[in-house]
């Protein structure tokens, strides 16, 4: 009844009752008569418990004695209700301590240190879990981020004390440099509005962040290899190709210098440059310049790089005055090697120094072996272009000549022809004025004046003769159809008759021949007729330029001893008109000899 009401109840044991449990005779068999019960509430009003007072005789307690009761009661409630709060306290500090140190999470429990312009300034750790001690490498409870390690960012101070200042509640993802990791946290405020305490839940994530730069890299590296691809492709010079991927290289890493020199000889050629902050470094430079160990290292393939010239210790004091001389404090150079050795470099400046990454460093090699190829491909193009053109040129003379020579062929036949029609055509008449010139001169009555003249004529008649049978051999000669007939002669003196046949005529014409036929130790075989009409085609040349006739010029073949006739190639007195006709007689008979294989 009192657990029930929450009020004061008393019982007599031995008087009518309901003993629904027993209970009631329990206490009378045990001698009890009387007994009274008193509520234990706690503060919040709430009935927790009784406390019972027996008695082995009927009795009714006083009003003082129910005061101590209720006094007794009150103190026994709070007391009952402090430990039941500690109990349960207990049961959940432990509950949460089990899932506090269960979760994969890292937890912190830190109080802000603010100075007295409210600017956050340290952080002190409170409470930190086995994860939290994992992911960190230390425990941080107890300490200070100022004293733990100096070097953590400011940002985690703002981040921190914003939050404990406004009370909401921020996830982020933030680079530690001490740690070298990366976390992803959510940080809320713990306690009152005056309160600057938060709780930090917070995981280590960063395996997904380098997984993520290496794809970011990826990506980029492959949109470079895009671009780079794209600005060579069109290209065909190779100086244009070397300036464009110094250039596209130079942009993407923002670099202040970058060149592609080739090996020639003992030079260093570098024909186009990229420059940003420096001008382009363009020239021929001698091996010696770049240092003994750098010659050695870029023959033998290998990568040169200095983050920082002036404090690198590979580099020695001569070869960082030449650097820094040059106005850059960082370089990467990458070597190009092939069968025949070192054919390239393409070098990368940066005028601050500069941590080179191993993508950096990758991304230099391969638009370094992309620029050969495509400076071996535009070279090899052009070679083929070049050779192509020359074939087709070549061909296109051959063609010229074919025609030519068919032109001529064509000429030659036309000429024969038509000196065998005139030839034929010639005789007719000559022959028909050749006998009655013969018939008239027989007439011993004809007056001498006459027989003068129609000798002149005769004679005049037969020469003319002569000559035109002579074209007729000469056609013969062309066409094939004529052999020669070989008869021991004097050669010299034959030649001697001959030329002197003209030499009434070139001295009337102011010009002078000579003849320079020596006496030879024996005959010769020729043809005399043929020797004869070569001769008489020879006309005289000024004296600057003489037209000599000059025997022997042996050649020991099986046929025997062979003869050259020698003709001037052109004359030399320009001003006589004689002199010019007889020019173009002699480009013709040269042509004519050439064809005969003789000797002009």
């Amino acid at each position: 009844m009192t657990l029930a009401t929450g009020d004061c109840a008393f019982i007599d044991f031995d008087g009518p009752h309901k003993d629904l449990d027993a209970s009631v005779r329990w206490h009378f068999e045990a001698g009890y008569l009387s007994a009274q019960s008193t509520p234990l509430i706690s503060r919040s009003g709430k009935v927790i418990g009784m406390v019972s007072t027996h008695w082995r005789k009927h009795h009714r307690p006083s009003d003082r004695e129910l005061r101590f009761l209720d006094l007794l009661a009150r103190q026994a409630a709070d007391l009952i209700e402090q430990r039941q709060a500690q109990v349960t306290l207990r049961e959940s500090e432990e509950k949460y301590r089990l899932l506090f140190n269960a979760i994969n999470e890292g937890y912190f429990l830190i109080d802000v240190i603010f100075d007295e312009t409210n600017q956050p300034v340290d952080l002190l750790y409170l409470e930190s879990n086995q994860a939290a001690i994992a992911m960190t490498g230390q425990d941080f409870t107890g300490r200070r981020l100022s004293e733990i390690n100096p070097n953590y960012e400011l940002f985690w101070y703002e981040i921190f004390g914003r939050v404990a200042r406004t009370g909401k509640g921020e996830r982020l993802e933030r680079y530690a440099k001490p740690d070298q990791k990366w976390y992803d946290f959510y940080v809320v405020k713990v306690g009152n509005a005056s309160a600057r305490r938060i709780a930090v839940v917070f995981q280590d994530i960063t395996e997904r962040k380098q997984a993520e730069e290496k794809l970011h890299r990826a990506a980029e590296m492959d949109a470079f290899r895009v671009k780079l691809s794209d600005a060579l492709r069109s290209l065909t010079d190779p100086v244009e190709i070397q300036a464009v991927a110094a250039r596209v290289l130079g942009e993407h890493l923002g670099a202040n210098q970058v060149h592609y020199g080739e090996t020639i000889g003992e030079y260093v050629v570098i024909s186009q440059g990229y420059g940003n902050g420096l001008p382009p470094m363009v020239g021929r430079f001698r091996f010696i310049d770049f240092g003994e160990r750098l010659i050695a290292d870029y023959r033998a393939g290998r990568i040169s790089l200095s983050r920082d010239v002036v404090n690198d210790p590979n580099i020695t004091e001569s070869e960082q005055q030449v650097i820094t001389g040059a106005g850059f404090r960082a370089y990467v150079a990458v070597p190009l090697t092939k069968a025949e050795g070192w054919v390239a470099t393409l070098a990368v400046h940066s005028i601050a120094p500069h941590g080179w990454t191993t993508d950096e460093v990758e991304l230099v090699q391969e638009t370094a072996e992309y620029t050969w190829a495509a400076v071996e491909r535009a070279r090899a193009e052009k070679a083929l272009r070049e050779s192509e053109i020359q074939r087709i040129q070549e061909q296109s003379a051959r063609e010229q000549e074919r025609q030519r020579a068919e032109a001529l062929t064509e000429l030659d036949h036309a000429k024969t022809v038509f000196f065998s029609n005139v030839s034929h055509e010639f005789r007719t008449p000559l022959t028909l004025m050749l006998a009655p010139l013969q018939d008239a001169l027989s007439d011993r009555a004809l007056p001498p004046a006459h027989r003068e003249g129609l000798d002149l004529a005769h004679r005049s008649s037969l020469r003319l003769l002569k000559l035109v049978n002579t074209l007729l051999d000469f056609s013969r000669i062309e066409a094939g159809r004529m052999e020669a007939v070989y008869e021991p002669v004097d050669l010299a003196q034959c030649t001697t008759e001959l030329a002197s046949v003209f030499r009434s005529a070139i001295e009337r014409a102011g010009l002078r021949l000579i003849v320079d036929c020596p006496p030879l130790p024996e005959p010769v075989f020729v043809d005399r007729e043929m020797w004869e009409k070569l001769s008489s085609t020879c006309s005289p040349t000024p004296l600057s330029s003489p037209l000599r006739a000059k025997l022997p010029y042996p050649s020991e073949r099986k046929q025997g001893k062979r003869f050259r006739l020698r003709l001037p190639k052109l004359i030399v007195s320009p001003q006589n008109s004689k002199c010019q006709a007889l020019n173009s007689k002699l480009r013709a008979w040269n042509s004519k000899l050439r064809a005969w294989n003789l000797e002009s």
